[in-house]
């Protein structure tokens, strides 16, 4: 995986390590809440539970078997799949009324950041529930979460084949578009598909954010198909 170079001016060191004081433990988050989807549905967002973490494995293999987003050998056990995820954040969103899993979300470490002070946040959306707007709102869920626990910014790769994603995260305020990894992961054809990187800096005001977006040229041309 490639790192990434950056400074985090508001990092203190304390016996030559580096910590982030920012980022708060999970369970001072403030869940579960209830609030609305865009269809008018009321959801529940909660923390994962042991039975729901599996639930979400299950949504990550199907996903990968049709190249929606993760490799088809990204994570080959349920218990590899939950090694990686040991200190990301999992929020299911359900219906009140049902219990029905509408989506999940989920914030993880970058692994483009040097430390524990960036997101790297991402969003399943059950196969039945997508173009009702629920992939946007969990996506702005996600960032309004990255900055109540005090992250200082998002990394995001997604597959350049994504192309609903990428819609989402382009059209997100203070989302700026950094490059390209040629190799970003294998399709379940053996193909190999690159990823688009998108990062915001969460320490820049929302407006500054938007400017500095829009006035960026793009360097990085979509690779070819």
């Amino acid at each position: 995986m490639v790192k990434g170079v950056s400074t985090c001016s508001d990092v203190v060191r304390k016996k030559d390590v580096a910590v982030c004081p920012t980022v708060v433990p999970h369970d001072t988050m403030i869940l579960p809440t209830t609030t609305t989807v865009p269809d008018g549905r009321h959801v529940t967002i909660s923390k994962a539970t042991d039975r729901q973490i599996s639930e979400l494995y299950v949504l990550v293999q199907e996903a990968a078997r049709h190249g929606d987003g993760f490799g088809a050998d990204e994570f080959p056990t349920e218990a590899h799949f939950r090694s990686e995820m040991q200190d990301a954040k999992m929020l299911f969103v359900c219906e009140q009324d049902s219990g029905k899993t509408l989506a999940v979300l989920v914030i993880a470490l970058s692994k483009f950041f040097r430390g524990q002070c960036v997101a790297d946040p991402y969003i399943i959306v059950q196969a039945d529930e997508r173009r009702k707007g629920i992939g946007e709102f969990c996506f702005h869920t996600c960032v309004d979460y990255c900055k109540r626990l005090g992250f200082l910014g998002i990394y995001i790769d997604t597959f350049s084949n994504n192309l609903a994603m990428r819609r989402i995260v382009e059209n997100t305020p203070g989302f700026r578009r950094v490059g390209i990894l040629p190799m970003g992961g294998c399709l379940p054809d053996g193909s190999i598909v690159s990823s688009i990187v998108y990062h915001k800096d969460l320490r820049v005001p929302e407006c500054q954010g938007q400017q500095e977006m829009n006035g960026d040229l793009d360097l990085n041309p979509d690779p070819p198909s």
